[in-house]
């Protein structure tokens, strides 16, 4: 990967023990790759990533079953075996995304792709529905990557 390549990283918002241990990984993934840019090459441009743990044979098989469920529906995926160890930890400085006051999660309908809630993270910890509009990215022009 040569200098000044950028590199996108998208991670869903939710509560799910799951997708935590997925945003987990994928942050400690990309702190490793940014670390080192190696580590990233070999992986193609525009799929969905899919990182599959030395240490957790039962979150494997399920990302194995979501990759080829995406497939199926698709998109492009890239599987990747990780050794859990070689994964840097996470810098006590690293906010967790989602649990900033003020942020913002919608759930869609799978069919249409309509948003059917919109909630904001109040001070307090509670997520409440709100009529505020939910961000939409914008295309900057030549950039293969959207941006808020």
């Amino acid at each position: 990967m040569s200098a000044g390549t950028t590199v996108e990283f998208t991670a869903a918002l939710d509560a799910d023990p799951e997708v935590d241990k997925r945003t987990d990984l994928n942050l400690r993934f990309l702190h490793a790759g940014l670390a080192d840019t190696t580590i990233l090459e070999g992986i193609p441009r525009g799929v969905v990533l899919f990182l599959l743990p030395d240490d957790d044979p039962e979150f494997v098989a399920q990302e194995v079953l979501a990759a080829a469920d995406s497939a199926r529906r698709g998109a492009d995926v890239y599987l990747r075996h990780v050794r859990v160890a070689d994964l840097p930890e996470l810098p006590e400085s690293t906010v967790r995304i989602g649990e900033e006051p003020g942020t913002q999660r919608a759930t869609y309908d799978p069919e249409t792709g309509e948003i059917l809630t919109n909630q904001i993270l109040g001070e307090d910890g509670e997520w409440r529905d709100t009529d505020e509009p939910f961000p939409i990215p914008r295309d900057d022009g030549d950039d293969p990557f959207y941006r808020f």
